[in-house]
């Protein structure tokens, strides 16, 4: 019984170890604010307007309308963006333990390629999660549930 409680406590000690080691420098943690001219989820999107949304998840892997994607190819349809009538809103939404320096990286991307004006980009989770007209409350659109 005496080895199985210091077997205990070591597992116990290891864990407390990891979980003070790991690395804080999420999206949630450390990231600052997104981007001042960007437009503020405060501020909704235009009734009619279309939406696209860029993911990036805990490993920092990039989505963009859940479809998974590069830097280049984000980059390569942002161009394509610019060129449509009307333009699309692009919203970047990172998870709240996506890497910082990978959501900075498509922060500047975005901002270089499209939404140097502001209007056309956002960031926040949820930007779009409908609680009315049989949706769920926390689905978004994107949501294939």
């Amino acid at each position: 019984m005496k080895g199985f409680m210091i077997c205990r406590w070591t597992v116990i000690a290891c864990f407390a170890l990891l979980a003070a080691c790991r690395s804080n420098v999420t999206y949630d943690y450390a990231c600052p604010t997104p981007l001042k001219h960007w437009r503020p989820k405060s501020e909704g999107i235009d009734h009619h307007a279309i939406a696209v949304k860029i993911a990036v998840d805990a490993q920092g892997t990039l989505t963009w309308n859940r479809a998974k994607v590069d830097e280049a190819r984000i980059s390569h349809y942002l161009g394509i963006a610019r060129t449509l009538f009307p333009q699309p809103f692009v919203i970047l939404s990172p998870a709240p333990d996506a890497p910082c320096d990978q959501v900075q990286k498509i922060r500047a991307l975005m901002d270089a390629n499209y939404c140097g004006e502001g209007w056309r980009c956002g960031e926040e989770r949820g930007w779009w999660q409908p609680t009315m007209f049989g949706i769920r409350k926390g689905w978004t659109l994107w949501d294939k549930r």
